[in-house]
């Protein structure tokens, strides 16, 4: 295909030009603008020091951290376990700041208005524990839903461990932090039955809506502290 250049000598391209050294506007500007190629704010955060910094950090506990959407295959680390940048973020809200709503409901806001307060200064190893316990909390997930379609909804028990991993996950943190000899399973077991007793108190609301409540996410994390349920 060979077109016709002299048909654009007289051609004009429309485009303005921003100059600016803020750097919030330049990410604001970057989002709005952006919509053949939708950019996100996590694609803009990928780059940043605090990203690097958790990759190499993390790569020392056998663990390739994915800062960026879309990586080719190439870039798995197949002999270390990968762990999503966002998913990072949950943890951390969730396991370091007790923050599981958030980490379940405001995920946009994880590499923007919430990105200094979840990703400065990160306690890798704390992170890591949290991951690891993630990990045992979804087969736990993964075991009920299995449960539900084989014997139905009214005959499987704590079904909403479908809906509350991050919860479970920050019930773990506050235990952890008061008895740290509690084993994985034990941490998981206490978590949910707290989660089951707040549940039930509240009149048993519906999942969406219970995991989303900021007032039910205190009770349990109350409940969590209290000296008697570790006896």
């Amino acid at each position: 295909f060979y077109p016709n250049l002299e048909k654009f000598d007289k051609l004009s391209v429309l485009f303005r030009l921003f100059s600016t050294d803020n750097t919030n506007l330049i990410e604001k500007i970057s989002l709005s603008t952006n919509t053949q190629n939708r950019m996100y704010p996590r694609d803009l955060k990928a780059n940043d020091d605090s990203q690097f910094h958790l990759e190499k950090e993390l790569l020392n506990h056998q663990i390739k951290y994915v800062r960026r959407r879309g990586f080719s295959l190439e870039e798995i680390h197949t002999e270390f376990e990968n762990l999503d940048a966002l998913k990072a973020g949950q943890i951390i809200l969730a396991y370091t700041h007790l923050d599981p709503t958030g980490a379940k409901r405001d995920t946009d806001a994880i590499f923007s208005e919430n990105y200094n307060r979840v990703f400065m200064n990160v306690d890798v190893d704390r992170l890591v524990e949290g991951y690891h316990l993630l990990k045992k909390i979804e087969r736990r997930k993964q075991f009920v839903d299995e449960e539900i379609r084989s014997k139905g909804l009214q005959r499987t028990e704590n079904t909403f461990v479908t809906y509350g991993t991050y919860h479970i996950l920050a019930i773990c943190s506050v235990s952890r932090r008061i008895d740290s000899n509690l084993d994985d399973e034990m941490l998981i077991n206490q978590s949910i039955n707290i989660i089951s007793r707040v549940l039930k108190r509240a009149g048993e609301p519906a999942y969406y809506t219970f995991f989303r409540n900021a007032l039910f996410t205190r009770q349990m994390l109350e409940e969590a502290v209290q000296k008697d349920l570790f006896d």
